[in-house]
């Protein structure tokens, strides 16, 4: 239900999306409902919390877009993603001195969320630096990112020149606790399984 009022409230902040914030929120959706995806084939006790978190992942992005100053600044930001193949994060940095996680992660604090929600939000894109998480946080902020790539990987949310997420899945994919055995084949079923939940889904959400 928090999942879902969040949802609700985050979307009333721009009743006319253009085209490049219906993408973000497109991945925010897709993005929730991946990590979910994720968190029950895991086993994991934080299946609707994730939803949350995955939903929060891009909320710096969408209160940038919804500033006239940053949302035109963030023209170049696309420039970048598709001439350089950076990520939103990457081509964010380069543009602005920041990235929308730092954004989301304050804005989140200010408006009374969990520390651990602002943290996982502030985190997600970091790069995992062991074989395992060694605290619960770090493992909920790369089920995040693993979702994120995951709907980048099925198209959802990603414009024009945004890289390839591929390259990442697998070992992402492993270190949040899937089995090496079959893992190709978890991840394309977990991306077409994104898709379509998405396609059946995202009317409840426009």
């Amino acid at each position: 239900l928090k999942g879902i009022i969040v949802a609700a409230a985050l979307r009333q902040m721009n009743r006319k999306f253009s085209p490049l914030e219906q993408l973000v929120w497109e991945n925010s959706m897709a993005t929730a409902m991946c990590a979910t995806q994720i968190a029950k084939r895991l086993k994991k006790g934080y299946v609707e919390e994730i939803f949350l978190l995955g939903l929060l992942h891009s909320l710096g992005q969408i209160v940038l877009l919804s500033r006239p100053e940053a949302s035109k600044d963030y023209q170049t930001v696309m420039s970048k993603i598709k001439n350089e193949q950076l990520s939103y994060a990457e081509a964010e940095q380069r543009v602005f001195g920041f990235a929308h996680p730092l954004i989301g992660a304050l804005v989140a604090k200010k408006w009374n969320f969990s520390p651990e929600t602002c943290q996982v939000i502030l985190h997600y894109r970091d790069p995992v630096g062991s074989a395992k998480p060694e605290l619960p946080i770090d493992e909920k902020s790369a089920v995040v990112q693993l979702a994120d790539l995951f709907a980048h990987g099925a198209k959802i949310g990603s414009p024009e020149g945004y890289p390839d997420p591929t390259p990442h899945l697998k070992s992402l994919a492993l270190y949040v606790g899937f089995p090496e055995q079959g893992l190709d084949v978890t991840i394309a079923e977990i991306i077409e399984g994104t898709r379509k939940q998405f396609e059946s889904e995202r009317q409840v959400y426009e």
